[in-house]
């Protein structure tokens, strides 16, 4: 479903009733929220807030927080719909009304108006407007911010703190639909410290990093992140102050590093990674040996408090962020001395397999992967194994050794969900004719495991008669899994000339059975289904008689005959 044929694929009762608010001019607010993301506000008997997803032209999810449950779609996002199709001449073709021509504002008037009006006048016109938008006089407070004398840290950290207010409501929270209330405005005063940044006002843009940076992550706890706007605003924020700190001179240098070090330990940033972005820009802002034994003192304390938690990924991130300023500043003694002491963490491990795998010590790499294997199969971290067997394959191939080619490969094949890139590479480590008995030892081997007895398993079994071009046998194995209508359809290209009829009656078992399910969702994937058969030559026969039977069936499921009519309207 588009923007160009939307008004095709929805009942036209709803049709009309959204379009009445189109015409009445009942969207309002509607805003690119970026990356497809479009919000508004539809007018009704309350104020509804819609969302809309868009992949180009494409309309990929929808949400209105009315109480519409009688279909998918209500009123409010097709009112929602056409504002955002107004300028591509969309009209229902239920509707015999005439659409009205887009609004516009006359500039001319405007500048008209800006030219003879007394600044008293124009001033109390502002004023008015404040108690009558939510939100307006913030925003007006933030965009000329910069005229304001007072302390300028304290100046946008209220400013920061009242959009946050306005976000929330009376709810004290802000949900999916109302994240756009904060990143909006946010997002205005991140550009313009980028603006006063290029103008060279650095402590006034700095001042605005900081008060998003201070206080995201207190708002991130009253919110409903799940599209990561929240998130994205620190990012944007960070990076804007990394910039400066970058191109900072001496001065501001010691004054940036205070700040980070003084920022670093507040739990604030650790419950979503925000203090890796301090971890990342604190080296680069030391300058003297003073500063360097404060860096480390302060991991120090951020490795003891880490200790404490049941859950290692701070204590190795910490361990891994002194080791690496140890390296790099070419202290090596004190970083091999903090690798030997803390093997036992992956992260760690793999720092000194990359330092041994530079000397060429592949039976000393071994070892030290073989030993990571058994720690972690210990704790149980299938990915932290997985890691070790690629980097024993790794090794395996620079000493040339086709046995451990073979090992390590087949592993690696059963390990990561029978990946045929593995498989291919096993292969061309035989001969034609010594494959033969090893691609039937695997397939033996996953059907003692799986019994045929789930999509997954058939699916592991389907790749390799694929690969293998055994279209015979991937036929027999789609006729003992007939119910499955997933794997009918995703093998079917390779029997569709090989064995057109068999492929008919799969389809027919595997949509009759899957049609037994209710929800819109599923009648659609029914249609989907049953299109992909009706390219099957001499399919049509099928075709009917399904449909015949779903009509009879399903007679009582309203929904499931409006989807099935719409798709195929010759045969109802």
């Amino acid at each position: 479903m588009n923007l160009n044929n939307f008004d095709d694929k929805i009942d036209s009762t709803i049709l009309n009733r959204g379009y009445e608010y189109f015409l009445d001019n009942a969207v309002t607010h509607l805003q690119d929220m970026k990356f497809g993301t479009w919000a508004s506000l539809v007018e009704a008997t309350q104020d509804y807030s819609v969302v809309i997803k868009l992949d180009e032209h494409e309309i990929i999810e929808w949400d209105c927080n009315c109480l519409y449950d009688h279909g998918p779609i209500c009123k409010h996002v097709v009112a929602t719909l056409y504002a955002l199709g107004d300028g591509q001449e969309i009209l229902p073709k239920t509707t015999k009304k005439t659409k009205p021509k887009k609004k516009s504002i006359n500039k001319n008037k405007v500048d008209e108006i800006f030219s003879k009006v007394d600044k008293q006048e124009l001033q109390d016109f502002i004023l008015q407007q404040f108690p009558l938008y939510r939100g307006i006089k913030n925003s007006f407070i933030a965009y000329f911010a910069e005229y304001l004398d007072e302390d300028i840290n304290k100046k946008y950290q209220t400013i920061v703190r009242n959009v946050y207010k306005s976000a929330k409501g009376s709810y004290g929270f802000i949900d999916y639909r109302s994240t756009y209330k904060l990143e909006r405005p946010l997002m205005k005063l991140i550009n313009k410290a980028y603006d006063l940044a290029n103008r060279n006002k650095i402590t006034e843009a700095l001042a605005i990093s900081k008060s998003i940076i201070e206080n995201i992550p207190n708002f991130i706890h009253h919110m409903d992140d799940s599209d990561g706007s929240a998130g994205g605003l620190f990012s944007d924020a960070f990076s804007l102050f990394t910039e400066i700190c970058e191109k900072a001179h001496p001065e501001l240098k010691d004054e940036l590093f205070k700040y980070c070090l003084k920022e670093l330990p507040k739990e604030k940033y650790s419950d979503f990674s925000f203090d890796d972005n301090f971890l990342g820009v604190l080296p680069a802002l030391i300058t003297t040996k003073r500063q360097e034994n404060q860096y480390l003192k302060s991991l120090d304390k951020q490795i003891e408090k880490a200790k404490l938690s049941k859950f290692s990924y701070g204590l190795t991130q910490y361990l891994v962020e002194k080791i690496n300023y140890y390296l790099n500043s070419s202290q090596n003694k004190e970083a091999q001395i903090l690798i030997q002491e803390n093997l036992k963490y992956s992260e760690i491990r793999k720092i000194l397999v990359e330092q041994v795998m530079s000397t060429q010590d592949y039976s000393f790499v071994k070892e030290l992967c073989e030993e990571g294997i058994v720690i972690a199969n210990q704790k149980r971290h299938p990915g932290t194994t997985n890691y070790w067997h690629k980097k024993l394959l790794e090794v395996a191939k620079l000493e040339k050794n086709k046995a451990d080619i073979r090992q390590w490969t087949e592993v690696l094949f059963n390990n990561n969900y029978r990946d045929m890139d593995y498989y291919r590479k096993l292969k061309s480590t035989y001969t034609k004719k010594q494959w033969v008995d090893k691609c039937e030892s695997i397939l033996d081997e996953i059907k003692d495991k799986n019994k045929f007895g789930g999509y997954g398993a058939a699916q592991e079994i389907a790749d390799i008669f694929v690969e293998e071009e055994y279209f015979e046998r991937l036929l027999k194995l789609m006729q003992i899994n007939a119910d499955t209508i997933d794997l009918t359809d995703a093998y079917s290209d390779y029997l569709i000339k090989l064995y057109p009829d068999e492929l008919i009656e799969l389809y027919g078992k595997g949509i009759t059975k899957y049609a037994k399910q209710t929800g819109r969702s599923f009648y659609n994937q029914v249609v989907k289904h049953m299109k992909t058969l009706s390219k099957i030559s001499n399919s049509e026969s099928k075709i009917e008689e399904l449909l015949a039977y779903f009509k009879q069936t399903y007679k009582n499921r309203r929904a499931m005959i409006e989807v099935l009519n719409h798709s195929f309207p010759n045969y109802f």
